[in-house]
């Protein structure tokens, strides 16, 4: 029997969670949530990628976990490459699966990203969907707000409607397919 270990800036990756308790039942799944230190998204580069390495380490040093799987698209860009090269085990992330089903899904091959600032500073989705399909345009926009609106527990209002639009209307071209790809 594995241990997994399941990791995310904050309780977002809960969906992450699910699917991995979905595809190995089996295993032992430890989920670490770093909401003393959320948001990642606006956090610098170099400070996403120590705070990911601290928790890394603990799961693997202390809780001997045999895979990690980052829950946050923030932290796969930040830290995923440092990570699968300091540790002998497999380390996942969420950005290409992401990647993947966009390019699955467009059409006019015009893909939107709404995201944190550091996310799309990374141009994490960009690089994944090129390495995919280099004929995909892809649009990115910095969500900020959203950050806020989630903390304060999902609610269908008024002004929610409004700051999504707000995100959406600044996609200058017509996409036909959006990656929800972070939002702390």
């Amino acid at each position: 029997m594995r241990t997994i270990g399941v990791f995310d800036s904050g309780v977002g990756g809960v969906s992450v969670l699910k699917e991995v308790l979905r595809k190995f039942p089996a295993d032992n799944i430890i989920y670490f949530g770093d909401s003393l230190h959320a948001p990642y998204g606006e956090k610098e580069i170099d400070e996403i990628r120590s705070l990911c390495l601290k928790v890394s380490d603990f799961l693997v040093y202390e809780k001997k976990v045999d895979a990690l799987v980052i829950a946050c698209n923030t932290a796969t860009g930040a830290a995923m490459d440092t990570m699968q090269k300091r540790y002998g085990i497999p380390v996942v992330g969420v950005v290409e699966n992401g990647a993947a089903e966009g390019v699955k899904y467009t059409h006019n091959k015009n893909i939107g990203v709404i995201a944190t600032p550091a996310t799309i500073k990374m141009d994490l989705y960009k690089k994944s969907i090129a390495k995919i399909d280099s004929s995909i345009k892809t649009y990115s926009v910095k969500c900020p707000l959203f950050v806020g609106m989630i903390e304060k527990g999902w609610e269908d209002t008024l002004e929610n409607d409004e700051l999504i639009k707000s995100y959406l209307n600044e996609f200058s071209v017509e996409i036909d397919t959006l990656i929800l790809g972070c939002t702390h």
